[in-house]
C-alpha cells in the first residue's frame, strides 16, 4: 500500500509538467492564429503626413518655388519671400 503512494506521488510532478507544457502550447498555436501585422500608431500617421504635405514642404525649403525664409538677427533681416532665382 505505501508502495502504491510513493508511485502515485513520484508520477503525479512528471503528468503535471507534461500537462503544463501541453497547455502553453496550444496557447502558442491558438496565438499564431490570431496574429496581425503590427501597424503605425496614428499619431505617427498624422506626422508623417503633415511633413508630406505641399504647405509644410514650402516652409521647410524642400520644394523649389515660393517659400517663406526667416533673417538672421543683423540689421536690414527679417522676414520675407524667397522664390527661384
Amino acid at each position: 500500500m505505501a508502495c502504491l503512494i510513493l508511485c502515485a506521488a513520484l508520477i503525479a510532478p512528471q503528468a503535471q509538467a507534461q500537462l503544463r507544457s501541453d497547455l502553453i502550447d496550444a496557447a502558442r498555436i491558438e496565438k499564431e492564429g490570431n496574429l496581425t501585422p503590427e501597424t503605425e500608431p496614428k499619431t505617427e500617421r498624422k506626422i508623417e503626413w503633415v511633413e508630406r504635405s505641399l504647405p509644410y514642404r514650402l516652409l521647410t525649403g524642400e520644394v523649389d518655388g515660393f517659400g517663406v525664409g526667416f533673417g538672421t538677427i543683423v540689421p536690414g533681416s527679417g522676414f520675407g519671400k524667397r522664390g527661384v532665382c
